[in-house]
């Protein structure tokens, strides 16, 4: 008996870890595997690219780190510089870019749970959202070439985005058990409304 219910112990654990009896638990035990887990994590952290090779490049593009890290892109044209630092930024901030335009929109019960509604009913009162659009709609008519370079920007990420597996998403997408959206000049507006909105 005392080994059945040993077996039942840890197979209600595993359940329970792996976000399988709750979903107020996130799936530690997906991050947790050794293999796939945080040392995954680990092993890819540094995996820097000075010769990138992005769909829609035009020209030859460098992107160079120094001794702490930061990169430095040098390209021939803005589109380009800009495609690139989409990728290079959702390569180190891919959680955040992803997260805050939720937060603006009012999307965070989304990822969080019914327990956000309150927060998203406030944060979609603000009207984050329609500011973002009102912008988006002001590029498309008086700055198309803001526009554009913003354009170049999103499918930077996306590229990023769409060369991960799940096992490669960074650590927060996966302790909270959600994928990415795709990206887009909107989000880059939501991020904007929401640091005027936070600093104001």
């Amino acid at each position: 008996m005392k080994p059945f219910i040993t077996a039942a112990a840890l197979l209600a654990l595993i359940l329970g870890l792996s976000g399988t009896i709750t979903s107020k638990i996130p799936p530690l035990g997906t991050w947790l595997d050794p293999i796939d887990g945080m040392y995954l994590t680990a092993r890819n952290a540094d995996k820097s690219q000075p010769n990138l090779k992005l769909n829609g490049l035009t020209e030859d593009v460098k992107v160079y780190y120094n001794d702490r890290d930061v990169p430095h892109i040098y390209a021939k044209n803005d589109a380009d510089a800009f495609r690139t630092f989409g990728y290079i930024a959702a390569k180190n901030r891919l959680f955040q870019m992803d997260f805050v335009p939720k937060v603006a929109e009012g999307r965070l019960s989304e990822v969080l749970g019914k327990d956000f509604i309150k927060q998203d009913k406030f944060l979609r009162a603000t009207g984050m959202k329609a500011g973002a659009l009102e912008t988006l709609k002001n590029l498309q008519k008086n700055q198309p070439e803001a526009l554009a370079m913003l354009e170049a920007y999103a499918d930077g990420v996306n590229q990023y985005i769409n060369s991960l597996s799940k096992q490669d998403l960074p650590l927060e997408f996966r302790l909270l058990n959600y994928q990415p959206d795709l990206y887009s000049p909107e989000k880059t507006l939501l991020i904007m409304q929401y640091m005027n909105f936070d600093l104001s």
